[in-house]
């Protein structure tokens, strides 16, 4: 059983066309999965719940703008 192997020039893959990241909260925060740890008791948990709720309202989140989303908060 052979297989090719598909090799790319770095000019190749240079030329490649980019997607912009489409951030949620502009700057800050883009799509995917993050954890936020921290020191006991310094407000994780209220950091999170501030910008779940930012982000699903559209409302500014300490001075950025936020894109309406659907929002998955699991605290564990």
């Amino acid at each position: 059983m052979t297989q090719n192997l598909n090799l790319y020039t770095m000019q190749t893959l240079f030329e490649q066309p980019v997607e912009p990241v489409d951030f949620i909260v502009d700057g800050l925060l883009a799509p995917g999965l993050y954890i936020l740890g921290g020191s006991p008791k310094v407000g994780k948990s209220w950091l999170a719940l501030q910008l779940c709720l930012a982000v699903c309202r559209g409302e500014p989140f300490l001075g950025f703008r936020t894109r309406k989303r659907e929002v998955l908060y699991l605290a564990l």
